[in-house]
């Protein structure tokens, strides 16, 4: 269904006419289809319709066909039903996406016609917004440029020029009480009454049609049609905009019938988006289309000209209303207004006619149907189930109630301050006439498929502008009332046929009320941003479109009603009411022959129809003329159902192209774009003249060249002469002797002068040759410049490739992934070795100095964590760095204590963040906290914090290069102004929702590509280094290359000559090629440290200091570099490169909300970066502190804490954090906080699956070294037994480390006795501390000989007598948390019942992996 004039009414009377036939066949298969879905049960939840990728399809194709209903409201103001092209476009983008994302990885639910019924609906929504809100008609008929049109452009009280901002805050305002009117009827217009609404039967049958296994070939076949004719309409809209430089050019204004014919705008203009109107309109729509232009155009304007002087002014222009405009405007209004009135009326007198009839059969127990006689479009069967569903999801009349009510309360209070010209009595005068339009719009839309949403808005107009007047701005006032009214008629109706089809494909009514307002609020910030694009198109008001005529006509109805219908030029009221009631009557003609089946009903032309051409010209009619011949010869030579449905698929690409086309138009125009070529059309005695112009043109060339060749012969001569002054020459080449030798003339106004040529020649002298020499040294000078810029990145990123490849492997990457598994537990080969430390170092100072786009803050955290481990072990006795007080802390709990205080300093250091940092290690590193820890850490960063301002305030001096720049705060922001309303929040929302989507993906493919990295970097560390220099050389040929795309800008005024431009030091301005007092704003981000381009990005009042396509090209380089640089063999940090690409994205986001919010386009900056951590890192608390002590603005921790919880959720919706997923790639057994669901199904004792290996409280030497050369075991239970206990019980637990300790110093015993404290004298604690990384006692390392293993050694003095023990029917899932929570290695496994062995066996990490219990118990799904 579709408001605009006479589509869908025009199809239902065609239906009944001339394809009664077609029509019947339509029914018939809707019946059919469900029959095929009887069997489908309804979907448990109304939540299933509603998935992520149907609103991402939504937002997409809403847009798309938000551009298509602007350009046609802007011109015709007939917007062609696009439900089919909806659904059709939705079923091809959402397979699409299915596949796309098989072969990514991701699972995927079924796509289900509910989900598309969903889907079509928000796009229609969406869409219907820029029809319904009126941007194109009658929001722009309020600005001065259309104003200036109609003549009367000099009275501000009736002007008021468009702005992003009040355009969406009106459409938000009034847009949504439609709906909440809506619900209560659905019951009353679909179930009592049974409605047809035929469009919104056939989308249903559609749909249906899309999921039908046996249609899936077809439906495949007109996927194919729609992009062939897709692509082929977007080539055409390019090929003619390419010859389209002027005005009259291209091949739009091709004279197809001569020129006579084309002033009169009989032409055909090769318009793909009219041809495939024509294609799906029925052909008397077209035929009404052709009479109408023949009636105006070319018999009653060409006779009315003949008047001019008569009945108008000579002096008036041909745009005025008070002259041939006005006779144009004005008759084809009083011609839509005469067929809506009868129609309106018609339906109106059915309606209570139907009422009465069914009042007075209320007591029968047959429900009366306004279809009788017409077949139902639902199929019987089923039906109770159907009507079951459809009535589950209502919203009760008394909430409904007050819905109207709080929206009409808000409406009478926003919209008065939007528009002060129209009163809260007003918008309320509206809101309580609304309700009896919806019903009467609904139930004639249900019974006819005609909407009269624009004529009640056409009517409203007109009486608001007289009940204001002209001095109290009725013009502004009447065209906003018009647009309350036709917006809450229009989406009330349009969410009726929603629910119509949702009855027919068995889809949740909620579902479909949800998406309704879903795609509503979409459309309210959507269409506003394809007006504004149309908007600023325009240049100015001299420049106006001559096919934009509906806005026009929308403000001359106003005008009326202020000015009355005296300001109308001579005999143009008597024509109009002529015209008014001819309209009436042909209606009442039609009628009459379709109530008694009169064949001439079907050729009978549709006034409405007629009316369109009268003020916008014919040729729009012919280009549908022809698309209606192109259905006529498909039809012909091919039969069925398929040639209908291939019809709408080759339609529905030629009209969504050409829609989509004025997408890249507006941005050209907008960067001033021009076509290269303008193509016109002359007569032949024109044709003459100009060929006659041109010949002439060509010979008086010919007679300068042969005057020039004259003069050069005579340089000749003077050529000795001239040598001798050569000297002169070239110290000052330009005050060399000239003579005039040129003897042309020419006319410059009235007076005749001497002209002189320029010399185009080059003079290839001495001063000629010296001056190339020095520009080829210029020219040579940029290519040394890149060779020496890449050379020294591509040192430094290969010295740093092979110290990391060579010497410590472990160093490469962040090393938070390595430091978050060993704080969980997991202590894996050299990732906190000094090695490490050194190479992480050194490796990262070169990383970050070869230009690579990456952070230091990773690596940082990394290096706080070595050297902490390095004092947790002791020192370095290897290195011969090691202090006795440091013993104290060789255990692991201290030593893990000591790594995470140094976690919290490297980001303390990195960032200048204490508080981030012990934030940091308390959300992302540390597994197990304690309260001690948090002051430990906090002393740690704090300490951190005062060594570095010390450093700083050192190297203030400029000692330490950029080191110190911006003091403690590095990026400060908070100068800019942080006030922000209502809208701001909506856009921050929307800025949150996207960055989670980018941070995901982000995540996805930073995954696949360390995965094909794995690859390159198994075969060795050769491959490693050249990996790393292909990527060094193509970020210096990124970061040395882009600049040269860039313009050169003027500094802005106001700053300084060392501030703008800024030479070899940072800065927001970097000069590059530029003149000075220019800056280059891509050398700006490119050719600046990572830091210094985020300090660009985040500085507040430089909103027009980056051009949109700069900010473009950088975000697309950093994002892309980013993720192919995390990964090679060199220290990288993700931090800098997710904050780098969030604030470019940021920006951006800002730069396009600009006149809708206020906040800095640097505070966007901000949020951006926020969004991207929260959506990469799936960091809180510690990324926004960190962002605050990073940019010294508080107020801004709303809008950050907001917009970091939008993105992580959205974000954790498609995968894990960035980290979580580096840490299972390396295939560390890290554990999770939150143990997976089905482990809640398992006891402790299912996983126990290895053999128990356990020992006697004294146990024999041979034993112990059996067990330890055959098992990997780190801990073993010891048992006691009689004697030495009075039953069999549980000891304790050994370590394999004491074991080895103990048999090295052979305190043997060759009796079965407790050594007791003789133990203690022999050994210290000391010898049993734990030893640095790969320094402990091997097996190898004992030397016992057979007698020694047939003596005893007692375990109890190392028994750990008190390990944690779990029962065996203790659910895995507690266990799991447990293990976690207390830091723990072993977990001794307890039989519940007396009289079995003390120990069931033992839980170690390994036994917790998904992958061991997979293994167990293959039938576990993991999702459960």
């Amino acid at each position: 269904m579709k408001d605009e004039h006479f589509s869908s009414m025009e199809i239902m009377e065609v239906d009944h006419g001339i394809e009664g036939i077609e029509n019947g066949s339509r029914k018939h298969s809707i019946m059919a289809v469900e029959c095929v879905f009887e069997g489908d049960e309804a979907p448990s939840s109304w939540r299933d319709s509603l998935t992520v990728r149907g609103l991402f399809a939504s937002v997409i194709l809403g847009t798309l066909f938000s551009f298509i209903v602007m350009n046609f409201n802007l011109t015709t103001g007939y917007v062609p039903s696009l439900n089919v092209g909806a659904g059709l476009l939705g079923f091809f983008f959402t397979k699409t996406w299915m596949k796309v994302s098989a072969k990514l990885g991701f699972k995927q639910r079924p796509f289900t016609r509910q989900e598309n019924t969903v889907m079509q609906t928000c796009i229609v929504a969406a869409s219907g917004v820029a029809l319904s809100g009126g941007l194109a008609s009658n929001m722009f008929a309020k600005s001065r440029m259309v104003a200036s049109q109609t003549g009367e452009d000099h009275d501000p009280a009736n002007i008021k020029s468009p702005n992003m901002g009040w355009m969406i805050a009106f459409l938000f305002a009034v847009s949504f009480i439609g709906v909440i009117l809506a619900e209560p009827l659905r019951k009353i217009m679909i179930i009592d009454h049974k409605l047809i609404y035929p469009s919104a039967t056939a989308t249903a049958h559609i749909i249906n049609g899309f999921h039908m296994p046996q249609k899936a070939k077809l439906i495949k076949k007109q996927v194919s049609t729609l992009i062939k004719c897709f692509s082929f309409s977007f080539v055409w809209s390019f090929f003619k905009w390419f010859y389209s430089s002027g005005d009259d050019c291209g091949f739009e204004s091709f004279p197809t019938f001569g020129l006579q014919a084309y002033e009169n705008r009989f032409y055909f203009d090769f318009s793909a988006t009219y041809v495939g109107v024509g294609m799906i309109c029925p052909y008397i729509i077209t035929i009404s289309l052709l009479v109408g232009s023949i009636l105006s155009w070319g018999i009653m304007w060409p006779l009315i000209t003949r008047k001019k002087g008569i009945w108008y002014s000579e002096e008036l222009s041909d745009n005025n209303l008070s002259g041939l405009q006005g006779y144009k405007v004005f008759i084809g209004i009083s011609m839509i207004l005469g067929d809506g009135l009868f129609y309106f009326t018609l339906i109106l007198i059915k309606a209570i006619r139907d009422f009465s009839k069914e009042y007075r059969k209320k007591n029968s127990s047959h429900v009366v149907s306004v279809t009788d006689g017409q077949e139902p479009s639902l199929s019987n069967v089923g039906q109770s189930e159907t009507e079951r569903l459809f009535l589950t999801d209502r919203v009760s009349k008394k909430y409904a109630l007050i819905g109207y009510i709080v929206l009409t309360a808000i409406s009478a209070i926003t919209v008065p301050l939007i528009i002060p010209e129209l009163k809260w009595y007003h918008v309320l005068v509206l809101c309580m006439i609304a309700p009896v339009l919806i019903f009467s719009n609904a139930y004639g839309c249900g019974l006819t498929d005609w909407s009269l949403a624009t004529t009640y808005g056409r009517l409203t107009i007109f009486a608001f502008s007289l009940w204001v007047g002209m001095g109290d701005g009725g013009v502004i006032a009447g065209l906003a009332s018009g647009g309350i009214m036709t917006s809450i008629v229009y989406l009330s109706t349009d969410l009726m046929q929603n629910f119509k089809t949702a009855y027919l494909t068995h889809t949740s009514p909620r579902s479909v009320l949800i998406s309704e307002a879903i795609g509503i609020g979409l459309g309210c910030l959507i269409s506003p941003c394809v007006f504004w694009i149309f908007y600023r198109a325009i240049p100015n008001e001299h420049s106006y479109p001559n096919q934009y005529i509906n806005p026009i006509m929308f403000r001359s109805i106003a005008l009326i009603g202020v000015k009355g219908l005296s300001s109308l030029p001579q005999y143009c009221l008597v024509l109009c009411i002529a015209f008014f009631f001819a309209s009436i009557f042909v209606c009442g003609l039609k009628e009459i022959a379709k109530h008694y089946n009169m064949k001439i009903y079907g050729w009978m032309p549709s006034m409405m129809a007629m009316a369109i051409p009268f003020f916008i010209g014919p040729y729009f009619a012919i280009d549908m003329c022809v698309g209606s011949v192109l259905k006529v010869l498909w039809k012909k030579n091919n039969k069925g159902e398929e040639a209908e449905s291939f019809i709408t698929a080759v339609a529905s690409g030629l009209i969504c192209v050409d829609g989509l086309w004025k997408l890249p138009y507006s941005i050209l125009a907008l960067f001033k774009v021009n076509p290269p070529i303008c193509m016109k059309f002359l007569s032949r005695s024109t044709n003459v003249k100009v060929d006659r112009f041109l010949e002439e043109s060509l010979k008086m060339h010919q007679d300068k060249h042969d005057i020039e060749s004259e003069g050069f012969n005579r340089k000749l001569e003077r050529n000795q002469s001239e040598l001798l002054e050569k000297d002169v020459a070239l110290r000052d080449p330009l005050l060399q002797g000239r003579s005039d030798t040129s003897s042309q003339t020419a006319i410059i106004g009235a007076n005749v002068c001497t002209i002189e040529s320029l010399d185009y020649e080059v003079a290839e002298n001495d001063v000629f040759k010296e001056d190339w020499r020095a520009r080829n040294k210029v020219q040579c000078s940029y290519y040394q410049a890149f060779i020496v810029f890449a050379g020294c990145n591509l040192i430094l990123a290969t010295a740093s490739a092979a110290i990391c490849a060579y010497i410590a492997p472990a160093a490469a990457g962040s090393g938070i992934p390595e430091v978050k598994s060993y704080l969980n537990g997991v202590d894996a080969y050299s990732i906190l070795a000094p090695s490490t430390l050194f190479v992480k170092i050194i490796g990262s100072i070169g990383g970050v100095s070869a230009g690579f786009v990456l952070g230091k803050e990773g690596p940082m955290v990394h290096t706080g964590a070595c050297i902490a481990s390095l004092l947790g072990q002791g020192g370095s006795r290897k290195y011969h760095l090691t202090w006795t007080w440091l013993r104290y802390f060789k255990n692991d709990r201290d030593r893990r204590d000591l790594i995470t205080c140094g976690a919290a300093a490297g980001v303390a250091a990195a960032f200048r963040a204490p508080l981030g940092g012990v934030l940091f290690a308390l959300e992302e590193a540390a597994s197990w906290w304690r309260s001690a820890l948090l002051w430990r850490t906090f002393f740690t960063t704090a300490v951190a914090a005062v060594v570095l301002r010390a450093l700083i305030g050192y190297c203030r001096s400029g000692k330490c290069g950029l080191f110190g720049e911006g003091g403690l705060i590095m990026f400060d922001v908070s100068s800019a102004i942080t006030g922000y309303s209502a809208k701001d929040v909506i856009v921050v929302i929307v800025l949150g929702i996207i960055g989670g989507i980018f941070g995901s993906l982000y995540n996805h493919l930073l995954d696949k590509i360390l995965r094909k990295y794995s690859v390159i970097n198994e075969r060795g560390p050769p491959f490693k280094i050249l990996l790393t220099m292909a990527i060094s050389l193509l970020t210096s040929c990124c970061s040395y290359g882009f600049p040269w795309l860039g313009k050169c800008t003027p500094c802005p005024p106001g700053l300084k000559k060392d501030e703008c431009p800024t030479i070899g030091r940072s800065g927001n301005f970097k000069r590059f090629q530029c003149p000075p007092g220019h800056y280059n704003d891509i050398a700006s981000l490119f050719l600046n440290t990572n830091d210094d381009a985020i300090r660009n990005l985040f500085s507040a009042g430089t909103q027009n200091e980056f051009y949109m396509s700069t900010l473009f090209l950088f975000f697309l380089c950093v994002y892309c570099l980013g993720l192919i640089t995390y990964g090679i063999a060199v220290p990288s940090g993700l931090f800098i490169p997710v904050i780098l690409a969030g604030s470019v994205y940021g920006r951006i986001v800002g730069t396009l909300f600009a006149p809708v919010s206020d906040l800095d386009a640097g505070l966007f900056s901000l949020l951006g970066a926020a969004s991207f951590l929260g959506g990469t890192m799936r960091m809180t608390v510690s990324v926004c502190i960190i962002l605050l002590e990073l940019t010294n603005d508080l107020l801004m921790l709303p809008l950050v804490m907001v917009v970091l919880l939008i993105s992580k959720t959205v974000a954790d919706y498609f995968n894990k954090g960035i980290y979580d997923q580096i840490v299972k790639m390396k295939g560390l057994p890290y554990m999770d906080a939150h143990p997976e669901p089905y482990l809640r199904n398992l006891a402790a004792k299912d996983v126990v699956s290895a053999e128990l290996v356990s020992f006697a409280g004294i146990e024999k030497v041979g034993n112990i070294v059996h067990a330890l050369w055959t098992t990997g075991h780190n801990g073993f239970p010891v048992v006691d037994e009689p004697p030495l206990a009075n039953a069999t019980e549980l000891c304790g637990l050994v370590l394999r480390s004491h074991l080895l300790v103990l048999l090295k110093g052979k305190r043997f015993s060759r009796q079965r006795v407790e050594t007791g404290k003789d133990f203690l004298r022999r050994f210290g604690a000391q010898d049993f501390a734990k030893a640095g990384s790969g320094k402990g006692l091997k097996l190898e390392d004992l030397d016992i000989n057979n007698e020694e293993m047939e003596m005893f050694l007692d375990l109890h003095p190392i028994t750990n007598t008190s390990p944690y023990t779990v029962v065996e029917t203790m659910s895995l899932a507690k266990a799991a948390m447990l293990f976690r929570e207390m830091g723990l290695r072993h977990l001794l496994v307890v039989p519940k019942s007396h009289g079995m062995s003390p120990v069931v066996g033992i839980l170690t990490r390994h036994d917790f992996m998904p992958e061991h219990i997979l293994r167990l118990f293959p039938h576990v799904k993991p999702n459960k």
